[in-house]
């Protein structure tokens, strides 16, 4: 009804009639932009357009009313069009081929983790049983790696797991916690069995709305690649703040950092950067910051990074804090050093 509104104004006004005829592929132009058609749909479109316009052409040149000149805006505007139509086709398939593959690696990360799960328990437990029964203190050190191996398998399965869960709507399942509560409770258990020179600098209390078993995972995976990047020298430092309605978590070490060409890319599954130099410096399998983004974004917040080679590296996660928090819940800062 618009296109035949416009042809008809065409033929009803003498000096603007190229006006309605530019309205014709205009509006046609943004329909296209706001709906996709198919592309059959699409040329047949073009093809009807270009023939109507035309045919009115035409006939006003008939009726030298226009220009010869003013007929090639047919083809002009329908090279425009189907130039168009060209490339938003091309990115259209780029982002249809863009989300499979995410549904693809989704359903491997949730699929292969499940099925290694089984087979490594009971591997596992023959290994305990082995070296329970073992006399030989080789063949208990030969165990110990096997044992091992397979502690750091079960962990690189839990990721994949987390990760797989991270587009469904219940990643996050949010209650009223203490964050700087859940930061000293998991930063005790590091202390007690790493040796870092252990800093901690928390407010006494950041009231948020946010998923403690999910918060819990991202901070032992921040601070298993501080360990990992650091030795028994360096400092590893843990802030915990609440500023402006926003829960902050910081992991910041003196370790050996991440060289520039690594760090845009830290945060993609499975990438990995150059071997950590410290006893645990084997590689990772390349979730845990995954994993950290994947847990901050689930919350409604970001994670970043800097990092520089023989320096160190800080990791920050911020998350929207508590909409009410406890009248009590700012005090001054307090810094703890454990070496």
């Amino acid at each position: 009804m618009f296109v035949g509104a416009n042809l008809a104004a065409m033929f009803m006004l003498d000096e603007w009639m190229t006006v309605p005829f530019h309205f014709i592929w205009i509006s046609i132009t943004l329909l296209y932009g706001w709906r996709l058609w198919s592309g059959r749909a699409t040329w047949w479109t073009l093809t009807l357009l270009v023939v109507l316009t035309a045919a009115a052409l035409f006939w006003l040149l008939h009726e030298d009313r226009i220009e010869v000149a003013e007929v090639t805006e047919v083809p002009l505007m329908a090279a425009v069009f189907a130039a168009m139509a060209f490339h938003v086709h091309r990115r259209m398939v780029a982002e249809q081929a863009a989300r499979a593959a995410a549904e693809r690696e989704v359903r491997f990360l949730h699929d292969a983790s499940h099925e290694l799960r089984t087979p490594l328990t009971i591997a596992r437990s023959h290994a305990d049983f082995a070296r329970d029964a073992a006399r030989d203190p080789a063949v208990v050190a030969d165990i110990d790696v096997v044992v091992d191996e397979l502690e750091a398998l079960s962990g690189i399965t839990a990721r994949m797991l987390t990760l797989a869960a991270a587009p469904e709507r219940e990643f996050v399942l949010p209650e009223l916690i203490d964050l700087s509560v859940v930061v000293r409770d998991v930063l005790a258990r590091w202390q007690a069995a790493i040796e870092r020179r252990w800093r901690l600098e928390a407010d006494p209390s950041v009231p948020m709305s946010g998923d403690q078993a999910r918060i819990e995972s991202a901070l032992d995976c921040l601070l298993d690649n501080a360990v990992r990047y650091t030795t028994t020298g360096d400092a590893i430092t843990v802030r915990c703040r609440g500023r402006d309605d926003v829960a902050v978590l910081e992991v910041e070490d003196t370790g050996a950092g991440i060289g520039a060409e690594h760090v845009s890319r830290v945060f993609d599954r499975f990438y990995r950067a150059e071997p950590a130099p410290g006893p645990a410096g084997r590689r990772t399998s390349g979730l845990g910051l995954a994993i950290v983004q994947a847990v901050a974004e689930g919350h409604g917040g970001s994670a970043s990074i800097t990092s520089r080679a023989g320096e160190g590296t800080c990791v920050r996660m911020a998350m929207p804090a508590a909409l009410d928090p406890p009248d009590a819940a700012r005090r001054p800062t307090i810094s703890l050093d454990q070496r």
